[in-house]
């Protein structure tokens, strides 16, 4: 999440859309003042290195600075090894709108609300996805992708409901239950992104956007869902689907 006073816009970060590519983008013209959430250490390296870390999202200071000491003095194939921080925080990663608002002392009225969203279906694959590979990409290791693995995986997230993880409409409703949202397209994002900017009035070309999650599968959902998984995410997401117009299977 990042709540930025420069340049009033609050961006709500989804899961499985590519939202740790435009947070870390993003955090490039922010300024001192705006909220920067801390991301996982293997993320957050490229952002400190780049010379935006993260700030303003804990109680105490020093929680904000130790964590960035850390990320700044290991080396890359010891990332792993860092726990994010996760207690005494005002603000965090993945945090609701409504969340933000409660814990703000000024109105987010005239601030834009900004997410990154994409098709159910390719959310639901990568997270089954994210869900077999995770362990490799916090170390830094290449990703692979396995059709049959990742269709049991699916089948598991739908069982459990854990599938819901990656249901953000929620995420972005203010405290009143409003849902009003400047959503980039996850499969237009480098021109969304840069009208987005544009309209920000950030001068200048747009700040890159790091693939630093992209997995290495092009997988089709027609080529990887059963039609037991297309019937399950259809009403588990008839919300985001209307709202957002992704077109249905």
């Amino acid at each position: 999440m990042i709540l930025s006073r420069r340049h009033r816009f609050v961006f709500v970060k989804g899961m499985k859309v590519a939202g740790t590519s435009v947070e870390i983008a993003l955090s490039a013209i922010c300024g001192p003042d705006d909220i920067v959430t801390p991301m996982s250490p293997v993320d957050e390296k490229l952002r400190v290195d780049a010379g935006h870390p993260p700030r303003n999202f804990a109680v105490e200071l020093a929680t904000e600075q130790e964590y960035v000491a850390r990320i700044r003095q290991t080396e890359r194939e010891r990332l792993h090894e860092i726990e994010m921080p996760r207690t005494a925080l005002r603000f965090w990663n993945h945090m609701p709108l409504a969340e933000v608002e409660r814990r703000l002392e000024s109105s987010l009225d005239a601030y834009k609300v900004i997410c990154v969203e994409r098709s159910p279906y390719e959310k639901a694959i990568s997270l089954a996805h994210w869900m077999l590979n995770a362990p490799e990409y916090r170390q830094g290791q290449p990703l692979s992708f396995d059709v049959e693995k990742t269709r049991l995986a699916l089948d598991q997230l739908i069982r459990d409901g854990a599938i819901l993880q990656c249901r953000n409409i929620d995420r972005y409703r203010r405290a009143n239950g409003e849902l009003a949202v400047d959503a980039l397209r996850f499969d237009a994002l480098a021109d969304d992104f840069a009208g987005l900017i544009k309209r920000l009035g950030v001068p200048g070309p747009p700040p890159a956007l790091p693939h630093v999650k992209s997995g290495n599968y092009r997988a089709r959902p027609i080529d990887v869902l059963s039609m037991r998984h297309i019937a399950a995410i259809n009403e588990l997401f008839a919300e985001e689907f209307a709202f957002f117009r992704h077109p249905k299977l």
